[in-house]
């Protein structure tokens, strides 16, 4: 009882967290605030509720490969086993085991937690948005090349952030989703969330003006429609190698030995098309400057 009051606790800690209203003022936010939040912690309750009557049925080595193969209930159990013995109170001995003192399994669990609280309303707000986009866009569609184009690149983005949404929001044993490690140091977060919003409206600026230096190679209309359908085909190995990842595309997931689509070819096809998009849109598009395409 203890056990599931206490993620209930804390659940409803991050919920008043969320209803902070200049908390997710940003756009890139939107969505998820409004369409999204509500459903997503009622959700999580029920799944805590459900969870719990069907852990409180385990015991043992039952019940501890059970909460070790999942990051929030492993979370909850080293808070759980952590009050008992804050208090000096008898705990059942399912719960006094080194698995639930701090230990790297727990880390891992918090770390990953805190990654899913970061990227899960980023990414669930960039597919509905992206959804209005693909509605805006084929009830005011200009039929031409660069038009067309568009929409092409725009659906492609749309599938890519939709199978990555799934795979940061389900963790699977069955689906081979697991978590093994996250990032454990200071520098390598500040990396990362440095290339997200919203900081990334302060890293980019600052690395764009350091060298703000752009290309201005002049073509005609036949290589530059050349050029557009080369990055377009580089979108569609970019996202053929999210697809080929699948529920694994996670960038917290263990995924293993990857040989389908483009991973036969290479082993990192989206980082090499997204690079070489950024470079021919640098030297021929002026999107960028030299700061923002070294950085």
């Amino acid at each position: 009882e203890v056990y599931v009051f206490s993620s209930i606790v804390i659940i409803t800690f991050f919920v008043l967290i969320f209803q902070i209203p200049n908390l997710f003022k940003g756009k890139n936010y939107a969505y998820f605030r409004d369409y999204i939040l509500t459903p997503y912690y009622f959700g999580t309750y029920i799944y805590l509720i459900f969870s719990y009557f069907r852990i409180k049925k385990l015991k043992g080595d039952d019940l501890r490969n059970d909460l070790l193969g999942r990051k929030l209930w492993l979370a909850f159990a080293f808070l759980h086993a952590s009050f008992f013995r804050v208090f000096n109170i008898k705990n059942n001995p399912d719960f006094i085991g080194k698995e639930y003192t701090w230990n790297r399994n727990i880390k891992t669990a918090f770390l990953s937690l805190i990654v899913k609280f970061f990227f899960i309303p980023l990414l669930a707000s960039w597919v509905i948005n992206n959804i209005y986009h693909m509605y805006y866009l084929a009830h005011n569609v200009n039929l031409n090349f660069y038009e067309f184009n568009r929409i092409l690149v725009d659906l492609l983005i749309l599938i890519d952030t939709s199978v990555f949404a799934f795979s940061y929001t389900i963790e699977s044993n069955k689906l081979g989703s697991s978590i093994k490690s996250v990032e454990p140091t200071f520098l390598g977060w500040a990396v990362c969330l440095a290339c997200y919003p919203p900081f990334n409206s302060f890293s980019f600026t600052w690395i764009a003006r350091l060298i703000p230096f752009q290309s201005h190679i002049h073509t005609g209309e036949t290589a530059m429609m050349v050029i557009t359908v080369l990055i377009t085909m580089l979108w569609v190995i970019f996202v053929s190698a999210t697809i080929a990842l699948g529920s694994r595309a996670s960038n917290l997931t263990n995924r293993g030995i990857v040989d389908k689509g483009p991973y036969r070819i290479v082993r990192h096809p989206a980082y090499i098309s997204k690079n070489i998009i950024w470079l021919l849109k640098f030297l021929f598009f002026s999107s960028m400057s030299l700061g923002s395409l070294l950085g």
